[in-house]
């Protein structure tokens, strides 16, 4: 049925504006009102501007060319318009609506080049009045608008879809220095490996360990491993064999792998605080509230979270034409920086971004808050030192963890929109340590803090060294 439609047609039909159709005529009014005040206004302007010689400055033949392009833009579409208001002539050509349709993008393209050319023309006015005549001469003028034009066009036509490709750049300004920035990456990156590692190992072999809070803490090394690998073997390979280039879907699959971690993580330490919540406010229900199953719903649920806020991102931008450059300046495949390369409007992009950002920050924050005030409550009505001092430490790892995982991500979530004084090697820098700095230390963290934990990995002899006994039968401890 549908290969009969799969031509050219000679014409289409302009519906109007459907449900007003009987005051089609009425409307038309204002319409042509309008329209004649717009034409007859811009005409003036035209011709003011061409017979008065003291007009003939860059102001004035920038204004010249915002009513040009105010009248091409009017003329395209409201005399069309009104003919089908008035007359019912609903039809346009085929090539009549492919012009119409150039004349309207090209029109409000060199709109948009015009008020960024008087923006200019206003800060030379004021910053340096002395120097106007000699910066912005008419020819100087006309050079600006061609080369703004053709830059536009070349840029979003020089793409047709997607690129093969991305190049990573690494850290900018620093290019000759990342052979020796990656040797603490190495080394991080290699504790994070061996520490994680170590907590997965542990918790599986000890059943004593098979309780909620390790499991918790066994899904957080599994997430500081993904987070840490989906990012730094390629920052690695950037610095020491200059591979940069990432192949498109690549870069789109590390930009989901990356978020979809980070959110997972964020519900992670979010169930972690609950878990703190009910051991230290209602400890005789803790098996029954928190059991193993219910961890294991939760890592369920927080998945299938994950992934239904983050897709979203890498499909948006699989449908998008992108510039002819494809360097991005950073080390890894940001989702800011992608929506940077888009050569048409982003705005869905960023705003669905800022959306996911807030609502999974905002909503585990306000439950982790939440928890740590019914926890303070139970604290304050504890009577016994010794019962006090165990709750408090209870919290006092999560809160550590906690603040190493949420403030580096807000921090580069935040600058990479806001933080436009910021450097860029520094800001780059930062924002791939955040991707070693906390999976490094959270399981060093748990590894002092929890005594339970730590007992288990010293009895394979990690830590700490068996006694040995002297020639008269005394033991040494070690």
């Amino acid at each position: 049925m549908y290969n009969l439609s799969c031509y050219n047609p000679s014409s289409f039909i302009f519906v109007g504006i459907p449900g007003l159709e009987k005051f089609h005529i009425w409307i038309g009014i204002p319409f042509c009102v309008i329209y004649v005040v717009a034409v007859v206004g811009n005409c003036i302007l035209l011709y003011l501007i061409a017979v008065e010689h003291s007009l003939h400055e860059p102001m004035f033949f920038f204004l010249s060319m915002l009513a040009t392009t105010d009248l091409i833009l009017s003329t395209a579409t409201v005399p069309k318009l009104l003919s089908n208001f008035w007359i019912g002539s609903q039809e346009i050509t085929f090539s009549g609506c492919l012009t119409q349709m150039f004349f309207l993008h090209f029109s409000f393209v060199v709109d948009s080049a015009i008020l960024l050319a008087m923006a200019f023309d206003r800060y030379v006015a004021i910053c340096f009045p002395l120097r106007y005549t000699t910066i912005l001469t008419p020819q100087v003028i006309i050079k600006l608008m061609v080369l703004q034009q053709g830059a536009t066009m070349t840029a979003c036509n020089a793409s047709q879809g997607h690129p093969s490709f991305f190049i990573l750049q690494g850290i900018l300004g620093m290019e000759d220095k990342h052979r020796w920035i990656s040797i603490p990456f190495s080394s991080m990156y290699f504790i994070t490996v061996l520490g994680n590692c170590t907590i997965l190992l542990t918790v599986s072999t000890e059943r004593s360990l098979h309780k909620p809070m390790f499991l918790l803490l066994c899904l957080l090394a599994l997430t500081d491993l993904g987070m840490s690998t989906t990012t730094i073997p390629k920052v690695l390979c950037i610095f020491w064999f200059r591979q940069s280039e990432i192949s498109y879907e690549g870069c789109l699959v590390q930009l989901f792998f990356i978020y979809s971690i980070s959110a997972m993580q964020s519900a992670i330490l979010m169930t972690m605080a609950f878990d703190c919540y009910v051991a230290i406010c209602k400890p005789l229900h803790y098996a029954t509230i928190l059991s193993n199953s219910r961890i294991g719903l939760i890592s369920l649920v927080s998945l299938v979270r994950a992934i239904l806020f983050i897709l979203p991102m890498p499909i948006l931008l699989q449908q998008m034409p992108y510039h002819a450059n494809h360097v991005i300046p950073t080390t890894y495949c940001e989702h800011m920086a992608v929506v940077k390369m888009v050569c048409v409007d982003t705005t869905v992009n960023r705003i669905y971004g800022l959306v996911v950002a807030l609502l999974v920050a905002g909503l585990d924050l306000s439950a982790i808050a939440s928890s740590y005030v019914l926890i303070i409550q139970a604290i304050m009505c504890l009577s016994s030192k010794e019962a006090h001092h165990k709750a408090v430490n209870t919290c006092t790892t999560h809160i550590c963890v906690m603040l190493i995982s949420y403030t580096p991500s807000l921090f580069s979530f935040l600058t990479h929109r806001f933080g436009r004084g910021i450097p860029a090697h520094v800001h780059i820098i930062l924002g791939s340590l955040y991707f070693l700095i906390p999976p490094m230390l959270n399981p060093i963290i748990y590894g002092v803090k929890t005594k339970e934990f730590r007992d288990k990995v010293t009895k394979y002899g990690c830590w700490k060294r068996e006694p040995t006994t002297t020639a008269r039968g005394q033991k040494l401890v070690w």
